[in-house]
């Protein structure tokens, strides 16, 4: 499983609107949240998904990709959510039992925001 600190595995998911994505034209551009579900979960999982990107629609345009999946993504299991710089560096990663154990949409969003104000030349240096 993935963790605090780890580097996001390089990917290519295809997602829930059928777009493929490849992690590499992300990398340096964007913060990732990643969501990966179970296939049969996806319609059930709509609001949840929904909840995310209106929380995500209130930061800067451009700023964070929301990748929704159901494909297999290395260290993050069905359901999980990630949360990622655009450095690659796992901030918050979390496998769920189900769905509703997945974490809360504004609390996604909170990782967002703290990513984007984190000073990575302080961390360094703190750590």
């Amino acid at each position: 499983m993935l963790t605090q600190g780890d580097q996001v595995p390089r990917f290519t998911v295809t997602t829930t609107e059928g777009r493929a994505i490849s992690y590499l034209d992300l990398w340096q551009h964007s913060n990732v949240v990643l969501l990966v579900l179970p296939p049969d979960a996806i319609a059930a999982a709509a609001p949840y998904i929904e909840g995310i990107r209106e929380r995500l629609a209130d930061l800067p345009a451009g700023d964070t990709a929301c990748i929704v999946t159901s494909d297999e993504v290395n260290g993050l299991r069905a359901p999980g959510a990630l949360v990622a710089d655009r450095w690659g560096e796992v901030r918050f990663a979390r496998e769920a039992a189900s769905l509703a154990d997945l974490p809360d949409p504004q609390d996604l969003a909170e990782w967002v925001q703290h990513v984007q104000h984190a000073c990575p030349e302080c961390e360094g240096e703190a750590r």
